[in-house]
């Protein structure tokens, strides 16, 4: 979508995003935190049974930068839809649908649960292999570390969490959902970011396949 914000071009992109891990490590907490800037933290749990969609307007730089002749720079806005999907093995295959056509992935672990660590890989490759099946190119994803106000008595230290971010080729966050909140927003806007930078590879590409 695109239109005018004050003389300058505003362009919305949406972006589906499966944000994915083991019950009960924080997806829920880490997503509402964010679309609310920091003020709904859930104090009274309720498991996800399935899918909760989320939606969070990211506003970022135009990643084509400003255009020539003083035109004022493109405003960009990536619009998340965070498919917020149940960890319970019950919900799997319902989870898995809701993940169609998906651009990104959010993989997601409790620092004070290990059991959740180790199945960081299971899910991003369960995120990969639908794209491939779908006939996409892998997924890029972002791996997040929830609750490290809790990391005194924690398992799995931030090394390690970032060790296995780089074996696995993605970006490692690390967050607390509990007020006032803790580097919520670094991955929310790394995905976009992502998503934005992509989406101006792409046009760049078509732009020049165009004869002039």
């Amino acid at each position: 979508m695109v239109n005018r914000d004050g003389g300058a071009l505003a362009v919305t992109l949406r972006c589906k995003v499966a944000v994915c891990g083991d019950a009960a490590v924080g997806k829920s907490a880490l997503c509402k935190m964010y679309e609310s800037g920091g003020g709904n933290f859930l104090r009274q749990y309720q498991m996800t049974s399935g899918v909760d969609v989320v939606v969070a307007p990211v506003r970022i730089p135009s990643p084509s930068g400003p255009p020539p002749g003083g035109v004022p720079p493109p405003t960009v806005t990536v619009e998340l839809f965070l498919f917020d999907t149940s960890g319970q093995p019950l919900y799997k295959e319902r989870c898995i649908r809701y993940w169609e056509s998906v651009s990104l992935g959010i993989v997601c672990y409790d620092c004070s649960n290990r059991r959740s660590f180790e199945s960081v890989p299971r899910w991003v490759a369960a995120l990969k292999d639908l794209r491939r099946a779908q006939g996409a190119g892998q997924i890029p994803v972002a791996l997040v570390a929830t609750k490290c106000d809790l990391q005194g008595f924690g398992c799995v230290s931030g090394e390690e969490g970032n060790a296995l971010a780089q074996q696995l080729g993605m970006t490692f966050f690390e967050t607390s959902s509990s007020t006032p909140g803790k580097g919520v927003e670094a991955p929310f806007e790394h995905v976009a970011k992502t998503f934005a930078d992509s989406y101006d590879t792409r046009l760049g590409e078509v732009r020049g396949a165009v004869p002039s």
